[in-house]
């Protein structure tokens, strides 16, 4: 029992010696050096994956803002704010969200932010949205081009069940039907050069198709989502469209002068411009010597030139007014009709030749 006490005690009393001579023979300094190079590189890690997790939610929540996922959008964006304060983009990603969902107060608190905090990455968006949001509607003459396209691009896969449900009693079916009926009674039955502008999801180009009074198809969408679709459509077998532009309107007038198109339709196209006038006219400088045009835009209720609806973002004008800008520009009224949108918006269909 002895014998194996000692043989313990020895054992023991060696691996104190092997450890005391192992702390006496360490390099301290670079042990240290090691331990710092070893806490620098955790702290790197830690916040490189901080940055992603700032950079990663961030886009992710645009990302679910240019979708139309507004609640996934709410929820990333005020994730974002709980964690980081770095981009002042936010407020006003916050304010858009407010004012589609219809909260005007906190859309204007947060633009606001947004403005005072110098960025201007969205200034003209957010100065926009601001006056829409206050209700300072007399002061806007038009809508940013970024947010009419964002506007689009998440309507465009829901576009036609929502304002399509029944395509024969759409205003757009009333308006191919009113055109094809006068193309047919004028002797220009077949193979019409059409510039569809604004073409959305192809509806018009489609129906004019199947009536056959549109040959050559030239489409302007600035919603690629939209022109997306449009680009997918056939008549018997072949595209619908020969070509679709993915370019604002503007863009192609200024560059399109001279085409000579001879059936041109606009359907609720006008909702965008403010200045129906120059809008016509720029149409007019694209059309054939005896072109047909064909017109579907929404109607304000009192005899104002054009009205701005902040709820929907878009132009509301006076049928007065526009017959009178198209008389002007030696267009002929052959047929206006009272039409009404899926939103129940008052609206005229008016088809005319020169």
């Amino acid at each position: 029992m002895a014998k194996e006490k000692t043989s313990t005690t020895k054992g023991i009393s060696q691996k104190i010696y092997k450890a005391k001579d192992f702390i006496v023979g360490l390099n301290y300094k670079e042990l240290y050096d090691k331990c710092r190079l070893h806490a620098q590189a955790f702290y790197k890690d830690v916040r490189f994956k901080l940055n992603d997790l700032n950079n990663t939610n961030y886009e992710l929540a645009v990302y679910h803002y240019n979708q139309g996922n507004l609640s996934d959008a709410r929820f990333r964006f005020w994730f974002y704010s709980v964690f980081w304060h770095d981009r002042p983009e936010v407020n006003y990603f916050s304010g858009r969200l407010y004012f589609e969902g219809g909260d005007f107060v906190k859309a204007t608190s947060a633009i606001e932010k947004y403005i005072a905090s110098g960025n201007t990455t969205y200034i003209q968006e957010a100065n926009y949205s601001l006056k829409a949001a206050k209700g300072e509607v007399a002061d806007i003459h038009e809508v940013p081009l970024t947010i009419i396209k964002h506007n689009y691009d998440t309507l465009a896969k829901k576009y036609n069940d929502i304002y399509l449900k029944e395509p024969q009693l759409s205003p757009q079916y009333k308006l191919c039907n009113a055109l094809n009926a006068h193309l047919n009674e004028v002797g220009k039955p077949f193979g019409n050069r059409l510039l569809d502008l604004g073409c959305g999801t192809g509806i018009i180009g489609k129906t004019l198709k199947e009536f056959k009074v549109a040959g050559h198809v030239t489409g302007v969408e600035l919603s690629p989502k939209m022109s997306e679709i449009a680009v997918t459509l056939k008549n018997d077998n072949m595209p619908t469209y020969n070509q679709v532009l993915n370019i604002s309107i503007e863009d192609f007038f200024s560059s399109s002068a001279g085409k000579n198109f001879d059936l041109v339709v606009g359907s609720d196209t006008l909702s965008n411009f403010y200045d129906s006038g120059k809008f016509l006219e720029q149409t007019t400088n694209v059309c054939a010597a005896n072109a047909v045009l064909g017109l579907l835009f929404k109607t304000n209720e009192g005899t104002e030139n054009c009205t701005f609806k902040a709820l929907t973002e878009e132009f509301l004008h006076s049928p007065t007014v526009i017959n009178d800008h198209l008389k002007q520009l030696g267009w002929k009224i052959i047929s206006e009709e009272n039409i009404e949108f899926f939103d129940l918006s008052k609206g005229k269909c008016i088809i005319c030749s020169r």
